[in-house]
């Protein structure tokens, strides 16, 4: 694809949401993918804040030619008018939305934001009050009335996949996902059966392990950004430096007690608090996708 407008650019399909939903799989597994080009910088925001199409856009997808052409704004699904914006600069792209039981996501949220070392909080608990107070991951929980807009913006152009559905097959879910997109080649990833970002129950039994696997979580993000710096990660990577650090954290796992969790992980009462936060929203979801979000 030449350097033309942003606005002669058409995007094909669009996944709205939601962060921790295996979105990041998706974006890795579809830029393999011979059919398809993805920006180079996966949560891209393709408008502006009056809702135009920014100009950097083309830059994106410069060689994409006439592969199909996707963006992963995981995000913007939260914006009351996002739908609107994207039919009115988009008419014909295909949406998908990922959604997962709001409590898992919410944990996995936490857990992927701390492991980055993004919080302040030593806890779940903590980092839920903070995220009531200040209104922050706790938000992308919230499905029912996004579905409800997009469902009557897109109509039959909307496709929504259960995160319960992908763990259990993610082939078969890429498979319904590339029949949505309109790829009829047959492929295969070298990450159908590797799940990207996850975000595991790490407790340290010190601080200062903690400490220093944020750092260096962080440090190896802050490094991938400039050439140099990606060789350097891809070298460590060679080396199983990725392997050896796993090894260390799993060393200094310090798993809760019985009583103090459930089978996801989390405390019972901050179980119960959050299927009461999220009780109307899950209630309303299942009334429009005619399937129970908590599994």
């Amino acid at each position: 694809m030449s350097r033309n407008s942003s606005s002669d650019l058409q995007i094909d399909f669009m996944f709205v949401g939601v962060p921790r939903s295996a979105t990041t799989w998706f974006y890795k597994v579809l830029q393999e993918h011979p059919e398809v080009c993805v920006p180079k910088k996966k949560e891209f925001m393709p408008f502006d804040t009056d809702g135009n199409i920014r100009d950097s856009l083309v830059d994106q997808f410069l060689g994409c030619n006439k592969k199909k052409k996707g963006m992963f704004p995981i995000s913007f699904f939260i914006e009351k008018g996002s739908a609107d914006v994207i039919k009115k600069n988009f008419p014909n792209t295909k949406i998908i939305f990922c959604i997962r039981n709001p409590i898992e996501r919410a944990y996995s949220h936490y857990q992927y934001l701390n492991k980055k070392g993004s919080l302040k909080t030593d806890t779940f608990e903590q980092a839920i009050n903070d995220s009531l107070n200040i209104n922050g991951f706790l938000k992308y929980g919230f499905y029912a009335k996004a579905l409800e807009r997009y469902i009557k913006v897109f109509e039959k152009n909307l496709l929504v996949i259960q995160y319960s559905d992908f763990k259990k097959n993610p082939k078969h879910i890429l498979e319904i996902t590339c029949k949505f997109i309109g790829i009829t080649k047959p492929f295969k990833s070298k990450y159908i059966s590797y799940y990207i970002n996850q975000s595991n129950n790490r407790f340290y039994k010190t601080h200062v392990i903690s400490k220093f696997t944020q750092f260096i979580y962080k440090k190896s993000s802050t490094y991938q950004q400039s050439i140099f710096g990606r060789r350097i990660v891809s070298f460590v990577k060679s080396i199983g430096g990725v392997y050896i650090l796993d090894w260390i954290i799993s060393q200094h796992k310090v798993p809760m007690s019985k009583n103090e969790k459930t089978s996801r992980g989390i405390k019972i009462e901050t179980t119960i608090f959050l299927e009461k936060y999220y009780y109307s929203d899950i209630v309303k979801t299942k009334e429009i996708i005619n399937r129970n979000i908590v599994l």
